[in-house]
């Protein structure tokens, strides 16, 4: 059974993640179970842009190896 309500899924690399802001605040979580990674960005920001510069750069270093 497959269930992604909300969650982004990469079929390429097999990534799951999802995000979400909030006055204030914004958060990623996101997994690779291939890689046996998890992923999970909490910023004091509202704003996603300034969050998935972070999360992408730790997904990219770690998808590489």
């Amino acid at each position: 059974m497959d269930m992604a309500l909300g969650w982004w899924m990469n079929t390429k690399e097999k990534i799951f993640w999802h995000g979400g802001n909030t006055s204030g605040f914004s958060t990623s979580l996101g997994f690779s179970k291939e890689k046996e990674l998890v992923v999970v960005v909490l910023a004091n920001t509202q704003n996603f842009k300034e969050r998935e510069p972070l999360a992408n750069a730790i997904w990219l270093e770690h998808l590489e190896d």
